[in-house]
């Protein structure tokens, strides 16, 4: 083959690029595949019982490369959903409750390939979030928001009954921020807020339209109550700009507001 020993080159090269380290009972396998911001991909692999887990280890949601998925980002959630899909990710809680990416097998010859999409799809997605598709400050206000008021609710409800930005539907449109399981019986929480009150409105008519989609979904007669935690805190809290929008979305339903200067009142809602 005419081009044998640049393809000898390029694969010993490649290879060379390939280290690993051994943590405990999993092994962490540092590849070469790398995001914009210049971060190597980590793939982690762990036999359970009779399965190998190759996943990202958690990382992608612990910002361990420097950079946060822009969940309420509807372009990047289309972004992520095609990377989601196509490489055939699933999706579990950590005991952070944040949220671990990955691909199980029985077959260990089929470890080298799912290393392979676990990579492409951290490399893809990390990449992604690093576009500015919006409004800077307004992605910062939600994303900000959205952990803190997360991080408060996981400390009232154990991890067993939350499950958060769980989706209502197969298609990927009914997403709530935290749902909150006892028994049979679900809370719907979503959090609104917005950098200047054009965004807060639309964060007001996002959450009126995810909780009249719930109230249509096969959950409905397991839905208990809607929640909202306002931000009252934001810059686009402005009350005589977003009342009329509010009053509507609270009225038609059936929705419990609860202002985040009065978070402590959600103890008594999810408990």
């Amino acid at each position: 083959m005419i081009l044998e020993s640049i393809y000898t080159n390029i694969t010993n090269s490649f290879g060379s690029l390939w280290k690993y380290k051994e943590r405990g009972e999993t092994l962490e396998i540092i590849t070469p595949f790398a995001t914009t911001n210049n971060r190597f991909i980590s793939v982690f692999i762990t036999l359970r019982q009779d399965s190998y887990i190759i996943s990202d280890g958690g990382w992608i949601n612990n910002n361990e490369y420097e950079t946060i998925l822009l969940s309420e980002d509807p372009c990047f959630e289309k972004v992520y959903l095609h990377y989601l899909h196509s490489f055939n990710i699933r999706t579990t809680k950590g005991n952070d409750n944040g949220v671990i990416f990955f691909k199980s097998t029985n077959n260990e010859a089929m470890i080298a390939s799912m290393v392979f999409d676990i990579a492409n799809f951290a490399s893809a997605i990390v990449s992604a979030s690093t576009i500015e598709f919006g409004d800077k400050k307004e992605i910062e206000t939600k994303e900000m928001f959205r952990k803190t008021a997360t991080n408060f609710i996981s400390e009232i409800v154990p991890p067993e009954n939350l499950e958060v930005n769980g989706y209502l539907d197969d298609e990927g449109y009914i997403k709530i921020n935290a749902i909150v399981k006892r028994g049979s019986n679900l809370t719907l929480v979503n959090y609104i807020t917005g950098s200047n009150p054009h965004y807060f409105n639309n964060s007001i008519n996002k959450s009126n339209m995810i909780f009249e989609l719930a109230a249509k979904s096969r959950y409905k007669d397991n839905i208990k109550s809607n929640i909202v935690v306002i931000d009252d805190g934001a810059t686009g809290y402005v009350k005589p700009k977003i009342s009329t929008f509010l009053n509507h979305f609270l009225e038609h339903t059936s929705t419990q507001p609860v202002n985040w200067s009065a978070r402590i009142n959600l103890r008594n809602y999810l408990n």
